[in-house]
């Protein structure tokens, strides 16, 4: 009795391909309700479909298609060929591949079970197989540029992105346009755009398995440390330490810091609809509060209890409530860890290790400022804990928390704080909550499995310094530079091979014939450029010229040319500031440097904290210019020290203040020039007084003034210049008017000063010591000084105190304007007549009260009468 059976139709619809089955009454009810199942007859019938060649009808029962695909589920099905898949068709016909064919066939394989193992077409094989043929094309497809150069176009592209200098596809279809012109090539690339195809950059990218990626952000920094020789050398003092220390796996720990905000960098997805071009979510705000957590492991999983830093000034337990127990607590004013949190932290590392002699510890950190302090240093000298910096710019690889941990608990962190959001609508996550989030996330991430990964995946436990091979070395490439015997070796070849140039074409019937220097555009005994002594001096041999010759007339240029690797040409200019590297920071030697380097710093320090106190005075004439300027002006070693000429002191050695002559431009030593004796001074004081006179009538200039003054100081046997009189009677006056201000005051003691008598006599009438005029409403007069106003320009004390030059901004004297007779009678008047207006309105106001007194009087007597 024949079964019913009913045709079930497949539709593959990646190729766009129909299949009919025809199966039982309940094989295609199954089929109809379970998907697993239909798409299992959907492969076996695309297999058989393929080997048959055929797509008709095609019936099996349901435990036939089971079994086949359960023996052999993928075995014998491959995509329809394309031209972009089509080079493994030809790896496959070649002909040592008929030949092992031929023999498995002679040893009782059948064709269709070789087919399936080499993933080829069964008819093709057949037709290969009698035709005895090789394909030499994939029928019609023709690939604009070369296989070779294809190639070798797909590794530049590698070699970019491995020094992530990656290309992007614009940039490609540039290169790929440019490559096939310079190199002759018939091509299909549109000549208006002068850009290869959309149709050829994805059949390029699918042949050579490339792909386009967006790529992460990574810092200069982080490229040029990451190096090799950073990195070995770091593994090398890992090697020192736990061959003398004998470390075991619960000893080795890693110590790093990470911030928490109150706003999350990263937010989960959210649904939303299709073509919305804002999708939003909420945030506590825009910018949030950062929060640093001290976090530290060990290789076998174990926590030391994490310490947090909010940015405050004083504790506040609030801020730890829900915090991990155990947590350490500290603040600072920015948030950030600091030298003397360092070591806070440092004691609570060591409560909770219980470091000895019999088990020391190791502590491997980053190169951060507040890990590389002194104090630190001894304390764990003192206390059995080993440092093992990690090299700059590396953690991103090498650190064992960057590695493995912090990413995972700053995900965690953002999914606690996006839950708090969702459960707290209106409200906003402080520094209050943050303890408690990180608690939650930190007791989800923190479990020993990441730990003992993070720590193998560094290659510091189990220790693996060929963890990094050269392609993650490769970044690094960029910002080398060769070593001086390189560029020593190599000079001499690289002076020839780019001043070589061959002027004739040699025929390739004579590849033996020799050239003459004639043929050459430059003799061929060439001057190399200067070398060492240890160098030899060589003469272009035949085979360089050979090899520049094949160089010069090879027509294939490389696609190095186009698309060259990025490589630094000249040492950037920068600070000269002390590069940092892998380091014990525990060990004696680097103890003693950074004593050094403590000490060098504190010596700094002082002798700034002396030139600070050194004033160093412009000349009036303003083209004066500090010591320091003129030492970086001239940069001369003789000025790098001078002596003062009259008392022969270093300027290096002095603590006083140091002035510059405008007359002799030599810097003197201020305490000398300031030696003034009490004859000295008097004498000068006795001069001035006589000649004053001439210089307030201006029948005299200032300059020639002084410089008479000097003169007659000089015949008495005091040899001081113009400018240092002027200074020095200008410190006096100013002396005097402290002196006389504070003597006025009442309830002060009276000062004395062995100069104050013969000042007196001199400036007691001045201007700026006693008022001209002074108006007072309590005083029934005015004293006027009109006739004193002949006398009113009086010389203007400098300005400067220590300075044996005039200052530049100091008011002149000479032509001062005087007040005429008319104005200052004009200014007497009208003050007279206030003075009278103000005496009328007190006697009127007087007068009232006088009678309104009178009125209250009689007032008050008629009521006692009463």
């Amino acid at each position: 009795m024949d079964m019913e059976t009913r045709e079930l139709v497949l539709v593959d619809v990646e190729h766009k391909k129909q299949y009919k089955l025809m199966l039982s009454v309940e094989d295609h009810a199954r089929a109809t309700q379970d998907m697993a199942f239909a798409s299992t007859l959907l492969q076996h019938a695309v297999i058989n479909g393929m080997h048959n060649n055929a797509t008709e009808d095609h019936t099996d029962s349901a435990a036939d298609v089971e079994a086949a695909v359960h023996d052999n589920p993928t075995e014998g099905y491959t995509e329809p060929t394309s031209p972009q898949s089509g080079y493994d068709r030809v790896k496959a016909y070649k002909k040592e591949n008929l030949e092992d064919i031929k023999r498995k066939i002679t040893e009782g394989c059948s064709k269709r079970s070789i087919a399936r193992e080499m993933g080829i077409n069964e008819a093709t094989l057949r037709k290969r197989l009698k035709c005895g043929t090789i394909p030499k094309s994939l029928g019609r497809f023709r690939s604009d540029i070369p296989e070779n150069m294809e190639i070798e176009l797909a590794q530049q592209v590698r070699d970019l992105d491995s020094r992530f200098y990656g290309i992007t596809k614009k940039n490609l279809q540039i290169a790929a346009f440019k490559f096939a012109q310079v190199n002759n090539i018939q091509h299909r690339f549109n000549k208006i755009t002068k850009m290869a195809g959309p149709s050829w950059i994805k059949g390029f990218c699918h042949r050579h398995n490339i792909s386009l990626r967006q790529p992460e952000k990574c810092a200069m920094g982080r490229i040029m440390g990451f190096n090799k020789v950073q990195v070995n050398r770091f593994y090398e003092n890992l090697k020192i330490l736990y061959e003398k220390r004998k470390y075991i796996a619960s000893s080795v720990y890693n110590m790093d810091e990470t911030g928490l905000s109150t706003v999350p960098n990263k937010l989960p997805k959210v649904l939303s609809s299709k073509g919305k071009k804002l999708v939003g979510k909420v945030a506590s705000a825009d910018r949030g509060q950062l929060v640093t957590a001290v976090c530290c492991m060990s290789a076998t999983g174990t926590y030391i209890p994490p310490a947090m830093i909010f940015p405050r000034k004083r504790m506040k337990e609030e801020l730890f409530l829900n915090a991990p127990t155990g947590t350490y607590k500290m603040v600072s004013e920015s948030g950030f860890i600091n030298t003397e949190l360092f070591c806070q932290w440092l004691v609570h590392f060591k409560n909770c290790t219980k470091p000895s002699a019999e088990n020391p510890i190791l502590l491997i950190l980053d190169n951060h400022s507040s890990h590389r302090d002194l104090q630190a240093i001894q304390y764990c000298r003192e206390n059995h804990i080993d440092l093992l910096s990690l090299p700059p710019h590396a953690s991103h690889k090498m650190q064992p928390l960057d590695v493995g941990f912090f990413g995972p608990l700053k995900n965690s962190y953002s999914r606690e704080c996006d839950k708090w959001m969702t459960n707290n609508p209106g409200k906003v996550i402080t520094q209050i909550q943050v303890a408690g989030l990180f608690n939650i996330a930190y007791t989800t991430v923190a479990n020993i499995q990441k730990a003992e990964n993070s720590f193998k995946a560094t290659g510091i436990y189990p220790y693996n310094p060929d963890k990094f091979d050269d392609l993650d070395f490769a970044p690094s490439l960029v910002t080398d530079f060769p070593t001086s015997s390189n560029t020593n070796e190599n000079n001499v070849t690289e002076a020839m091979e780019q001043n070589v140039i061959i002027n004739t074409v040699l025929s390739n019937n004579q590849p033996n014939e020799e050239i003459s220097e004639a043929e050459l555009s430059i003799p061929l005994d060439i001057t190399p450029p200067p070398v060492s002594n240890d160098v030899m001096h060589v003469t272009p041999s035949l085979d360089i010229i050979n090899r520049v010759e094949e160089n010069y007339f090879n027509q294939s240029i490389p696609v190095s040319d186009i698309l060259p690797l990025p490589q630094i040409q000249d040492k950037p200019n920068r600070c000269k500031s002390r590069s940092q590297k892998s380091e014990i920071l525990s060990s004696t030697p680097f103890k003693n440097e950074l004593e050094e380097l403590v000490q060098a710093k504190t010596t700094k320090q002082e002798r700034k904290a002396d030139k600070m106190k050194r004033k160093l005075v412009v000349s009036s004439s303003g083209s004066g210019t500090s010591r320091k300027q003129q030492k970086k002006k001239h940069n001369d070693k003789d000025e790098k020290d001078v002596s003062c000429p009259g008392c022969g002191e270093l300027y290096s050695k002095s603590q006083d203040d140091w002035i510059k002559c405008s007359e002799c431009n030599k810097w003197w030593e201020e305490s000398y020039l300031c030696r003034w004796s009490f004859e000295g001074v008097t004498l000068l004081l006795n001069l001035y007084g006589e000649k004053q006179d001439v210089l307030v009538k201006g029948k005299v200039k200032q300059k020639a003034f002084w410089n008479s003054i000097a003169e007659l100081m000089a015949k008495h046997g005091y040899t001081y210049t113009a400018s240092q009189c002027k200074t020095k009677l200008a410190t006096l006056k100013r002396q005097y008017k402290k002196v006389k201000d504070h003597n006025k005051v009442s309830g002060n003691d009276r000062k004395d000063w062995p100069y104050l008598e013969a000042m007196d006599e001199i400036f007691s009438s001045q201007p700026w010591l006693v008022p001209v005029s002074l108006a007072s409403s309590s005083s029934a007069s005015v004293n006027s000084a009109a006739s004193s106003s002949s006398t009113s320009t009086s010389i203007t004390p400098s300005t400067s105190a220590t300075c044996a030059i005039a200052n530049k901004n100091s008011p002149k004297t000479e032509g001062k304007k005087k007040q005429s007779p008319k104005k200052n009678r004009k200014l007497v008047d009208i003050l007279n007549k206030l003075r009278e207006d103000k005496e009328k309105h007190h006697k009127e106001r007087m007068e009232k009260s006088t009678e309104a007194l009178s009125l209250l009087r009689t007032l008050v007597d008629n009521i006692s009468k009463k």
